[in-house]
C-alpha cells in the first residue's frame, strides 16, 4: 500500500483538529510537499501525533506549518531529534499556543533544546522521559519561561535532573499565588 500526495489530499478534511500520523511517513509515496500541504487542508489542526516518525526533514516541514497546535507528540523519532531540529521547530516562536509536548525517547535532546522550547510559554504538560542529556540548567530555563502552572512533568530516566528546578518552579508558583 502506497499513499501519494493526491491520496493524502483526498483523506484529509478541513474540519480536522486532531491528526494522528504516527509512523505515517513510511507510507512511501508522500513527498515533503504533501506533508506540508496538510497546513492548507487542515487549518484548524490543534493536535498532532508524529510518534516514531522516520524522516526528520519532512517532520520539520509538517510541524512548522501549524502555528495553532496546542498538543504535539514528537516521541521516539527515528534517529532521535537533535538540538538543531528542536531549534528549527521551536525557536522561531512558531508554536505560541502549544500546551502539551511529548519529546520522550529522543536521546539527543539536551539543554539547548530546552532553551529553544522557552518560546512556547503556554506549556503546561511536558514529557521528556528518556531524554538523557537534559540537566537541571535546561529544565530550569524551560520551567522558568512557562507563564502557566505546569500540570504534568515527566522526567523519568533523566539522570542529570535533580529536584532543584522543580522545587524552584513550585516555590515561584506559591509566591505568585500568595501575591495575587
Amino acid at each position: 500500500f502506497v499513499l501519494t500526495d493526491d491520496g493524502l489530499s483526498c483523506v484529509l478534511c478541513s474540519q480536522f483538529d486532531d491528526l494522528d500520523l504516527s509512523k505515517s511517513d513510511v507510507l512511501g509515496g508522500i513527498t515533503q510537499h504533501g506533508w506540508s500541504s496538510i497546513r492548507n487542508q487542515c487549518p484548524s489542526l490543534l493536535s498532532l501525533n508524529c510518534e516514531r516518525w522516520q524522516d526528520r526533514t519532512s517532520l520539520i516541514s509538517l510541524v512548522s506549518c501549524h502555528p495553532m497546535l496546542t498538543s504535539l507528540n514528537l516521541s521516539r523519532i527515528f534517529g532521535s531529534l537533535t538540538n538543531e531540529h528542536m531549534s528549527t521547530i521551536f525557536s522561531t516562536g512558531g508554536l505560541p499556543n502549544l500546551m502539551t509536548l511529548n519529546v520522550s525517547h529522543n536521546e539527543n535532546v539536551s539543554d539547548v533544546s530546552m532553551h529553544a522550547l522557552r518560546a512556547c510559554k503556554k506549556l503546561t504538560d511536558i514529557n521528556v522521559n528518556c531524554c538523557y542529556r537534559i540537566t537541571d540548567i535546561g529544565l530550569g530555563a524551560l520551567l522558568g519561561a512557562c507563564e502557566h502552572p505546569i500540570r504534568s512533568l515527566c522526567i523519568k530516566r533523566c539522570k542529570f535532573i535533580t529536584d532543584q528546578p522543580v522545587r524552584k518552579c513550585i516555590y515561584c508558583l506559591v509566591v505568585a499565588s500568595s501575591v495575587s
